[in-house]
């Protein structure tokens, strides 16, 4: 009988362990998500003042490295790639002032649609603009 009270204890310790790992490591992930959403939130503010044709903004940060960008703007959507890619350098700009200097993130995408009024955008309609911004990070020290 107490052979198996020694087992039994085992397993909740063992249990109690799995479960303050899976509680710290998804309270990691989720703190890494709130500390974006304040710079994601002046990335918005600051993109409606500077692009006023701009009808939607949608912001992620994928794994505090890439940051994507989606832009819901008809106009910059049959823009040229040379406007496009302008668009792109600055919002990398931007990025750089809003976010803290120790960042992690290196790169991202602007992704351009003509829809205005959905999140959900159809990647092989849109406009797609990769954006370097540890290159550009490197080049304005």
């Amino acid at each position: 009988m107490q052979t198996i009270t020694t087992q039994h204890k085992n397993m909740k310790k063992s249990l109690l362990v799995a479960i303050a790992c899976i509680y710290m490591v998804g309270s990691g992930c989720k703190d890494t998500t709130e500390s974006n959403m304040q710079y994601i939130g002046d990335m918005k503010d600051s993109i409606f003042k500077t692009y006023p044709n701009v009808a939607s903004v949608t912001i992620e940060v994928k794994d505090n490295k890439t940051l994507d960008v989606t832009l819901g703007d008809v106009q910059l959507f049959k823009a040229t790639d040379a406007k496009r890619q302008q668009v792109a350098n600055e919002l990398a700009q931007m990025a750089l002032r809003i976010f803290p200097k120790n960042t992690d993130i290196d790169k991202g995408e602007i992704v351009v649609s003509d829809d205005e009024k959905s999140t959900v955008i159809d990647r092989a309609t849109a406009k797609v603009v990769a954006i370097n911004i540890d290159s550009l990070r490197k080049s304005t020290k």
